[in-house]
């Protein structure tokens, strides 16, 4: 394993070289990418995967902050998917965390806390404090500090995509990662089907180990090896976006992203330090892109500027990992963006990997590396199906995704076990998202039966609930006094 090369840059590719030149030292670590083709940069927003990611890599913090036009994310916030002008906000935050008294089992307390909630009619996420500082536009620091000292909230990042590219890509070429310009013509293959030369224009480049990280291009994976495609079409209507950028018009920074339910299907609002990042994403079989930024104007209130247009499909390849080659994020599987599942994917498919599956790999650990990316593309389907589960039947588009899409087969098994069940912590072991983020989104879109958390709450369990809901509110009340705007915390 002495040359691994890497086709494709944008924030997978250099990710990935990262990561390898970490992980593997002794290895020569070589990217090939073409200015002229440029990188997709329309996925502005991640989870707070990349923040673990990224101190691995030992990437500081406040630099990156800095130079890519990064804000902070505490979470999405739901605008109108019910159709009812109301919202609901998925947090960062573990619940579990902010409790002062003991459970034996943090499913029970989670599922007790919010049949208090429901018994009483009080609102959920009292005291939540990822919603408290996202709402009043609030840093996840008190004192403006990256330390554990300071921190009192999950999060993740914003950032302008093309300028996290150049970031990374300056940060693996200080660490000996050698960039080649250049468009890949043709692949180099040896009698078993390992690449062993990849040829450019002008050049060929020598390797033992390749990735293939050329986004929908798919160069290696789909056009070489032919891998096969599952589509997620049936699930995932929606399969076009345009995306434009606005400017910040008033003297404050939301630190969460924004999804405006739309009549044709969903907008996303990104905030950076110098711009929100905007797309408008649909159901090309409903409307045109041109009737897309009218409805975008229109809600908006003046004109835009498309600077993109992307079509796509979703779905995933079952096989990311054949012979000498691994596809790392959108070469390997698209669904959509409404969770920020792109870079999430990306950084999950690398951090499995270790030095000694790459130096010896073998079929078994092929196999057992492709049921892990099948089960995690499945499960991602699953979560992000669940957000389209809503009451909206006001357009032909949200009537018809009720009727003319398919339930996943898994998915459908837990929203039968609801009916008669609250959650429980087992049904989300080993799932790219917990209990508490099914728990955000379903009771926001209000899918479930009330009465099962309700008479699972113990009466012995009312009092002490009352007075830490008390507790939390205070002291969400006295977060609030300490802790920095996050306009003035990226003015430091």
């Amino acid at each position: 394993m002495k040359k691994v090369t890497i086709v494709g840059g944008g924030a997978a590719g250099w990710l990935t070289a990262l990561y390898l030149n970490k992980i593997l030292p002794e290895s020569q670590v070589t990217l090939i990418e073409s200015e002229a083709i440029g990188i997709l940069g329309a996925g502005e927003g991640s989870v707070p995967t990349l923040v673990e990611f990224l101190k691995f890599l030992e990437i500081d913090e406040q630099e990156f902050v800095k130079e890519t036009n990064a804000t902070h994310k505490l979470g999405i916030l739901f605008d109108n998917w019910n159709g009812d002008n109301k919202d609901y906000f998925h947090s960062f935050s573990v619940l579990h965390q902010k409790f002062n008294f003991a459970y034996d089992d943090e499913g029970e307390l989670i599922n007790e806390f919010f049949g208090y909630h429901y018994q009483n009619n009080t609102p959920i996420f009292l005291g939540e404090i990822s919603e408290q500082l996202a709402r009043n536009n609030k840093s996840p620091f008190i004192d403006g500090k990256i330390d554990g000292s300071s921190q009192i909230a999950n999060y993740s990042y914003h950032f302008d995509a093309h300028l996290v590219a150049k970031f990374l890509r300056e940060k693996a070429e200080e660490r000996g990662v050698q960039r080649i310009e250049g468009v890949v013509s043709n692949f180099i293959q040896d009698s078993e089907g390992n690449v062993v030369k990849i040829v450019l224009s002008d050049t060929e480049v020598e390797c033992d180990f390749v990735f293939d990280c050329s986004g929908f291009r798919r160069l290696l994976i789909g056009n070489l090896f032919k891998s096969p495609w599952k589509s997620y079409t049936e699930q995932l209507k929606i399969n076009t976006a345009i995306a434009f950028q606005i400017p910040q018009f008033d003297n404050k920074i939301e630190p969460y992203t924004k999804a405006i339910c739309m009549k044709n299907g969903w907008m996303w609002q990104i905030p950076l330090q110098n711009r929100i990042g905007c797309g408008y994403i649909f159901d090309k079989n409903y409307i045109t892109a041109e009737e897309a930024k009218l409805e975008v104007e229109e809600l908006l209130g003046h004109s835009i500027n498309i600077v993109n247009n992307i079509n796509f499909e979703a779905g995933a390849y079952r096989k990311v990992w054949i012979n000498n080659c691994i596809a790392i994020g959108l070469s390997s599987a698209f669904t959509e963006p409404i969770e920020a599942t792109s870079i999430f994917n990306a950084i999950n498919q690398l951090w499995v990997l270790t030095d000694t599956q790459l130096k010896n790999y073998n079929q078994d650990f092929i196999k057992q590396y492709n049921e892990y990316t099948n089960k995690m593309n499945d499960d991602v389907l699953d979560f992000l199906y669940f957000h389209y589960l809503t009451k909206r039947r006001d357009t032909p588009f949200w009537k018809e995704y009720q009727t003319t899409t398919t339930i996943p087969p898994s998915l459908q098994s837990k929203l039968t076990h609801w009916e008669k069940s609250t959650y429980q912590i087992d049904d989300f072991k080993n799932h790219p998202f917990g209990l508490l983020s099914w728990l955000e989104v379903g009771f926001g879109l209000d899918l479930f039966n009330k009465e099962p958390f309700i008479s699972q709450l113990k009466k012995t369990n009312v009092l002490r609930m009352y007075k830490h809901l008390q507790y939390l509110k205070l002291w969400g009340e006295e977060i609030l006094k300490y802790s920095v705007n996050e306009k003035q915390y990226l003015n430091k």
